[in-house]
């Protein structure tokens, strides 16, 4: 039998990318005269990935953007945030000994998200926080991504668990 897997979101469970996210999101709605999105606006724009957070923020801001022109300034952003993706995100406190308790435990941790694998990754790395898990796997890696299961039950298949 194979060793029991925890699975976690990244943002907003693991590390603090608040910070970063909304300075990206604030940087282009700049860039179109409109006014910037307060920290505590930013609870009403995440959880679907950064292309809805996107939409929501220019909606939030008074602009509705056309599917075309929204493809553009996505890739726009996902240039600024990957230039500044750990500028202020920072682990929650506790995480890395939480993460380490689960290990010593005999628990394999995973992280699924649908942040852009991509994007996860050197994210992770930056922060040092690759070596605490057994696998990542990002809203690109699959066919679906979240809430779908199959990046979950791949997470845990990565991890070397048994989805079952």
């Amino acid at each position: 039998m194979s060793a029991p897997v925890l699975v976690f979101d990244l943002d907003g469970t693991l590390i603090d990318t608040v910070p970063d996210l909304l300075s990206s999101l604030n940087y282009k709605l700049a860039t179109r005269s409109l006014a910037p999105i307060p920290v505590a606006g930013i609870n009403k724009l995440v959880g679907q990935g950064a292309r809805v957070m996107l939409q929501r923020g220019f909606d939030m801001a008074g602009k509705h953007l056309p599917e075309d022109e929204m493809n553009v300034l996505f890739d726009v952003f996902l240039e600024h945030y990957s230039a500044n993706i750990v500028v202020k995100s920072r682990p929650f406190p506790d995480v890395r000994a939480t993460l380490d308790s689960f290990a010593a435990e005999g628990w394999k941790p995973a992280v699924c998200t649908n942040k852009l694998e991509g994007l996860t990754r050197p994210l992770l790395d930056t922060l040092d926080m690759t070596k605490y898990l057994d696998a990542i796997v990002g809203g690109d890696t699959f066919e679906k991504n979240k809430p779908d299961a199959m990046p979950i039950l791949g997470a845990v298949e990565r991890a070397g668990g048994e989805p079952a």
